[in-house]
């Protein structure tokens, strides 16, 4: 309660000892509300952030996704690689419209169908998948998209439409994607790192590329011998390239840590190639 102590006629309000009353809120708000515009930028870069995430951990190429996706809506189509690939690096001004997260929401149903429900399962509720030209082993090592409230359940169309428009967060992801600037620095501290590494353990050029080479946890032939050349200094990443391979390189370098699961990330690696600096140890 407010206590009054006396008055004075020149002055035009009371003395007090009592807190003075908060400021009346802008517009009737405790807080002013985030810009629709900053919310759908943010989604943008957190739908940029899923895809890279969802490739990486999948070891799925572009094609062999839009495959499952056509699988996943029964019709061929709504999705193609370049805006696919868009959509993965940011490009698109407004991510993706639709009918495009529809498709990667009938992907993830479908992967999660797989591997949850059985082949069975998903034969009865999509279908035979060899029609399409899906095959087992696509499915079996992918990975689906868990929502971050229901652990069991996948991200279904509704769940990328907020992830888009900014209202849905998903923690697994990691940091945002790197600036174009950040992804050029980083992609030349790559190697120095990797080197640094091996020195750490002692591992002379041929026992560091092999050691490394086995905790890469990507099954891709092509992606293995883009790292492989990148382990052993005869290819740089683009910062594309790099933005693509951050959830498998971290993954790498805390098995050779030999860190516990969720100690060492995106983000972990990103902090450490701008910096120099270790992160994520104990």
């Amino acid at each position: 309660m407010k206590l009054t102590a006396g008055a004075h006629p020149d002055l035009p309000f009371p003395f007090s000892n009592g807190p003075e009353p908060p400021p009346e809120p802008l517009g009737g708000l405790a807080e002013p509300l985030r810009l629709a515009t900053i919310r759908h930028e943010n989604g943008v870069r957190h739908l940029s952030s899923l895809l890279n995430y969802w490739l990486t951990r999948s070891g799925l190429s572009y094609e062999q996704l839009l495959l499952i996706a056509d699988w996943g809506l029964n019709e061929r189509g709504m999705l193609d690689k370049g805006t696919l690939s868009r959509i993965k690096s940011g490009s698109r001004t407004r991510g993706a419209s639709w009918r495009h997260l529809d498709a990667m929401a009938a992907a993830n149903q479908a992967i999660w169908l797989w591997q949850v429900k059985g082949s069975e399962y998903a034969h009865r509720k999509l279908g035979p998948h060899t029609g399409w030209g899906v095959q087992d082993k696509w499915l079996d090592s992918a990975a689906w998209l868990p929502h971050p409230d229901h652990p069991n359940e996948p991200l279904e169309f509704a769940d990328m439409a907020e992830v888009l428009a900014g209202y849905l967060d998903l923690p697994y992801l990691g940091a945002a994607p790197m600036t174009a600037t950040d992804a050029r620095l980083a992609s030349g501290a790559l190697a120095q790192l990797l080197d640094r590494i091996c020195g750490e353990r002692n591992w002379g050029p041929m026992v560091g590329a092999r050691n490394l080479m086995q905790a890469y946890p990507v099954g891709d032939r092509g992606r293995q011998q883009r790292m492989r050349r990148v382990i052993t200094g005869e290819q740089l990443l683009s910062g594309d390239e790099l933005e693509g391979e951050l959830h498998a390189l971290a993954e790498m370098i805390r098995i050779i840590r030999r860190l516990k699961p969720g100690l060492y990330g995106p983000r972990e690696l990103r902090d450490e190639l701008m910096s120099g600096s270790p992160a994520g140890h104990e």
